[in-house]
């Protein structure tokens, strides 16, 4: 992208430069064409260019995130008996319910996970209303 975006300004140059030698009163509306060709396409690559950018930031953005949290689940005992509060603030974004039988898990990563509800007899686990 850079190679072309250099080669696209030398032939802007060479074009105005040649437009210049003509001289003023000499309006050239091939100059007009080709030169809002190359500033189209200049443009183009230049908007290419920033969203590639954009990408990237993201992407390492997530990549950072994901490696804090492994890290971060790294650190911990994994024989949880209990629920963790601080975990469950430093890794979940949010919890959207779609339905009684699913919700969807945002990670502060960016990832997102589709869980299945398992709905459990009162009787069955246990417990007493």
């Amino acid at each position: 992208m850079d190679k072309r975006l250099e080669e696209l300004k030398e032939e802007m140059l060479a074009l105005v430069g040649e437009n210049a030698k003509s001289g003023i009163n000499n309006i050239d509306f091939d100059f007009d064409k080709a030169y809002e060709k190359i500033a189209a396409e200049r443009k183009q690559i230049l908007n290419e260019k920033n969203e590639y950018t954009e990408q990237l930031a993201l992407y390492d953005t997530s990549r950072h995130r994901v490696n804090e949290m492994k890290k971060f689940l790294g650190d911990m005992n994994c024989a949880m008996t209990e629920f963790d509060n601080d975990l469950v603030r430093r890794l979940i974004q949010s919890v959207k319910v779609l339905s009684k039988e699913k919700l969807i898990i945002t990670f502060k990563s960016g990832l997102q996970m589709e869980q299945a509800m398992e709905v459990r007899d009162k009787h069955q686990d246990g417990r007493a209303s």
